[in-house]
Parts: C-alpha cells; structure tokens; sequence
C-alpha cells in the first residue's frame, strides 16, 4: 500500500512536470509568434501551411507549392528557430566536436591571405579577358533606328517589391529593387540597339499571394493591345536566400566578376504546363546559349518547372521567360550591372529574330 505521504510526493512531482512543461510550451510558442511578426518576408507561407493542414482541400483544390519557392518562413524553420537549431549543420556540429577542423580553417585562411593575390581568388566565379575581349559589353553591329511604335520587347514584374540586400528583402525604391533592374535593361535596348522596350512597373505584389493574378491581368491587356508580337516578354525577378544562414560561400554562388565588374549571376525559369512551352523554351536555350557563349560563369541556374501559379503567366505570349536577377543578399549595384549584360544577351537574341 502506498502511504498517503508518498502519493502526496508523486502528486506534488507530477504537478511541476506539468507546470515546467507548460512554461516551455508557452514559451515557444511566444517565440513562434515573436518570428513570425518580426519576419518581413511576404507571401504567409506559415499562415498558408496552417490552413492546409486545417483544410486539406484547400491544399488539394487550390495550393501549389512552387509559387512559395522563394518562401523560407515555413512551419518547419520557425518551430526550428524559435528553439535555437535553425542554424545547425552537418559541418557545424562536427567543427564544435573536433576543434582541429576550427583550427585548419583558421590556418587555411591566413594562407589563404598570404599565398593568393586579389586576382586569384574565387576562381570559379572569375572570369579573365584579354583587353580586346572586354569590349564585348557592347556590339553596335547591332544598333538600329528606334521605333516606339513597334515595341519588341515586353518587361514585367510580377513581385516588383523584390529588393536586393540594402533593404534585405523587400523595397518599393525602385534603386533598390528589380524595377530597376528592368529600368536599366530596357534604357540600354533603346539608347544602344534601338530596340523599343514596353517596361510596365505596375505594383503587382501589393497582396503577395495574388501578384501572379495581379501581373496575368497586366499581360492580358498587351497582348489585347499588340497581339503575340513581342519577340521576348521577361518577367524579372531575385531569388530569396534566408540571411540568417547565408555565408561568404553563399554570396559566392550569387556573385560573379566579368570584365573586372562584380554582378549578380541569373536563372533562366520556364514552365512545362504551358502550352506556348514549346516557343519558350526554344527561346530559354537559345538565350542560355548566347549568355554562356558571352559571358560564362553569369548564369546560374537553368530550370523547368512543372507547373508554377497561374503556369508563371507563360501561356499568354510565345517567348516568355522569368529570369531571376541574383539575389536578396547581392547589392543593387551588382543586379543593375548585371542588366546592362543582360541587354546585350536579349540584342542578340532580337537580332537573330529578324
């Protein structure tokens, strides 16, 4: 028989599980909402998730995961983060349990500093050119008479906010954001190649989740306006790195150096649901093609997806491209630097078009 004062004991044990228990639950989930208000990043993808999983058709009828790629701010990095282990590692954890991986490091980078000039670092993102190669910047064998009315060239931005890491993620300056990076594209086309350029700076993500609805409408008038006759319609975009766990190698994979200019690398996006996927992704290869043959090392990535929201807008004209222009941990100055590259690609491109 279990006398009453031990059961008292067990009782009393029992109840400050209970109330530790419930101080640690509190607690996290006061650091989840503290996250999760303090995270500017658009879209909701924590709120989209919970009611998927309070709504499962909802997430069947209706979520597509692709349009939150970009998205870090899920369920699973906040619940990670709101207890201290968003930013653990394979790497980290055996540095932390093997100090001699700290140590060679250490030694790696004052060798690092001692043995390699300015030039010779980061080789797989340098590009060399001899003087006479540096002026491929710009050809005027492709230069042309300018005629507005005859726009070639359609530019977009279905997240116009999306800024560059001044501002860390989001921006409505348009120095600061891929607006301006489209401002820059379609200035060179015009001044340099006479190429007329329609750039529509329309605020499409002033509801994040809708910007692909937003953006469709914006398109659909041009194509009512001008019928499929844009030779290249580009919706700009950057992709979204979480900088809580970016690192100099990082900013490494984003970043390039050609003709001694810093500038933010490029994805080339198109989409397989759609059905001018064939007209587009002619086109994405032979863009692919003249950026590599140009410039190699500026791409980053190629990629196809699927499907994506509303196909990425890609089923309304034939040459349609996304093309992400580096990301929310490149400077600005490096993405509109990266445009004026950008704008000799797509004059090569036209040019070939005629």
């Amino acid at each position: 028989m279990i006398s009453k004062t031990k059961g008292r004991k067990i009782n009393s044990s029992m109840d400050i599980g209970v109330i530790v228990l419930l101080i640690i639950i509190v607690i996290f989930f006061g650091r989840c909402i503290y996250i999760m208000k303090n995270n500017n990043e658009r879209g909701g993808l924590a709120y989209v998730e919970l009611l998927n999983f309070s709504l499962p058709l909802v997430e069947t009828q209706v979520y597509d995961r692709e349009a939150y790629y970009e998205n870090n701010l899920s369920l699973k990095n906040i619940a990670l983060e709101a207890v201290g282990l968003s930013d653990i590692s394979g790497e980290k954890l055996i540095k932390n349990e093997m100090p001699i991986f700290k140590l060679n490091e250490k030694i790696l980078k004052r060798d690092e500093v001692e043995r390699y000039d300015s030039f010779q670092l980061n080789q797989g993102a340098i590009i060399k050119y001899t003087e006479e190669e540096k002026s491929n910047l710009y050809n005027p064998k492709l230069k042309k008479d300018l005629n507005k009315s005859k726009p070639e060239v359609l530019i977009y931005h279905t997240h116009t906010g999306e800024g560059y890491s001044e501002s860390k993620n989001f921006s409505d300056d348009p120095n600061l954001n891929v607006v301006g990076v489209g401002s820059i594209i379609a200035k060179e086309l015009e001044e340099k190649y006479g190429i007329s350029v329609i750039h529509d700076k329309t605020a499409h993500d002033v509801s994040y989740n809708d910007s692909y609805d937003r953006s469709r409408e914006t398109i659909k008038k041009y194509y009512k306006n001008y019928g499929d006759s844009f030779k290249l319609v580009v919706d700009i975009h950057r992709d979204g790195i979480d900088h809580k766990k970016a690192t100099s190698r990082t900013k490494e994979a984003f970043t390039a150096n050609i003709n001694g200019e810093d500038m933010a690398r490029i994805m080339y996006l198109n989409t397989r649901g759609s059905s001018k996927f064939k007209s587009n992704d002619k086109m994405q290869k032979e863009l692919v093609s003249i950026t590599n043959s140009l410039y190699p090392g500026l791409i980053k990535n190629v990629e196809t997806w699927n499907g994506g929201i509303n196909l990425l807008n890609q089923d309304i004209f034939n040459n349609s491209i996304l093309i992400e222009v580096g990301s929310n941990i490149n400077t600005s100055k490096e993405s509109m630097t990266t445009a004026k590259y950008l704008a000799r690609v797509i004059a090569e491109y036209i040019n070939k078009k005629k």
